[in-house]
C-alpha cells in the first residue's frame, strides 16, 4: 500500500508513501535525514499545526508511529480543519495496523476537504489491504476523478486485475 502524505519526497505523487507492512508510511519531502529535520522543527514555531505535522511525519520515517501520531494530534489539537494532519495521522495508524481508527482519519479529511486525492486514493489503498475490493475501487475512482495521477490509475488497475484473478 503505498499512502499518500504531505511529507514526500518530490518525485513521488504529491506525495506517496509506502505500505506499513513492508515500509513505513512516511515518506519525507525535505532529503535532509530524519533525526536532523526533527533538530530543524525547534526552530520553528511549535504552536503552529505545520510543525507538528512535519514533526509526525520524520517520527513516521523512523517507524516511531505511536509517537507519529501524537504529534499529528498536536496538530490536530491546533488547528481540527488540518485536512494534511488527518491523512498523515491515517497513515501513521496504518503503521500501527490500527485500520478503524486509520479510516476514521481519512474520513475527516475527505469530509473537511472533498476535493483531498490524496485522502481519497488513502482510502483505497486502505480498502485494498482490508481486500474490500469494490470499495477501494471506489475510492480510487474519486481520487482519479480529481487527480488522474499515474499512480492512482495503475492501483486502481491493480485492484480490477485481482478481482479478476479472485472470481476466476
Amino acid at each position: 500500500m503505498n499512502l499518500q502524505n504531505e511529507c514526500e519526497l518530490p518525485g513521488r505523487i504529491e506525495p506517496a508513501n509506502r505500505h506499513p507492512a513492508n515500509h513505513t508510511p512516511c515518506t519525507l519531502r525535505n532529503p535532509i535525514a530524519p533525526k536532523a529535520r526533527m533538530t530543524m522543527n525547534l526552530d520553528h514555531n511549535q504552536n503552529q499545526p505545520e510543525f507538528w505535522d512535519g514533526h509526525g511525519c520524520a517520527l513516521c520515517e523512523t517507524e516511531q508511529f505511536s509517537e507519529a501520531v501524537a504529534a499529528f494530534d498536536r496538530a490536530i489539537a491546533l488547528d481540527p480543519s488540518y485536512c494534511k494532519a488527518w491523512n498523515n495521522r491515517g497513515n501513521a495508524l496504518c503503521g500501527l495496523k490500527r485500520y478503524a481508527e486509520a479510516l476514521d482519519s481519512y474520513d475527516r479529511a475527505v469530509a473537511m476537504q472533498p476535493d483531498y486525492h490524496q485522502a481519497w486514493f488513502n482510502r483505497g489503498l486502505l480498502f485494498a489491504e482490508m481486500q474490500a475490493y469494490g470499495n477501494a475501487l471506489e475510492n480510487f475512482e474519486q481520487a482519479i476523478a480529481l487527480s488522474p495521477d499515474p499512480r492512482y490509475l495503475h492501483a486502481r488497475e491493480d485492484i480490477w486485475l485481482k478481482r479478476k484473478l479472485i472470481s476466476a
